[in-house]
Order: C-alpha cells, then sequence, then structure tokens
C-alpha cells in the first residue's frame, strides 16, 4: 500500500500513476458501507488492510489502493 502521496499507486485500468490521493479511508467504514448498501459483509475481503488511499487516475477513474480481490459474497 502507498502509504505517502508522494509515491502514487499506478492505475488499475490504465497503468500511469494517479494524480492526487482523495483521501484515506478505513476499512471498517468500508465495511460499514457495503454492509449497509449491499447487505454484504466485506471484512473477510478486506483482512491484513486497516486503511485504504481513496486515489484519482489520470483519466479521472477513483481507484482504492491497495488493489483487493473479494470473496464470492464480495
Amino acid at each position: 500500500m502507498s502509504i505517502s502521496a508522494e509515491t502514487p499507486p499506478l492505475c488499475p485500468v490504465t497503468g500511469e500513476p494517479a494524480v492526487r490521493l482523495v483521501q484515506w479511508v478505513t476499512t471498517r467504514l468500508l465495511a460499514d458501507l457495503w454492509r449497509i448498501t449491499f447487505g454484504v459483509d466485506a471484512r473477510r475481503s478486506f483482512a491484513g488492510t486497516d486503511l485504504f488511499g481513496l486515489w484519482e487516475s489520470p483519466t479521472g477513474l477513483y481507484f482504492f489502493d491497495p488493489l483487493r480481490e473479494g470473496d464470492h459474497k464480495f
């Protein structure tokens, strides 16, 4: 995970470095939002990660870093 705006992650679509860090988001907040919005417990998919960076790519796409693949429920 990139923990500094000085080292932006690569966009998962274009492979270009992100242009800016929008904000840091806790795993707890993301898991709560998935539970409230979709009725899904996503905590297992976030195991080992406490904080995600929300980044903007050069194309305007927003993405989270680190990238995580969800389980079948997520």
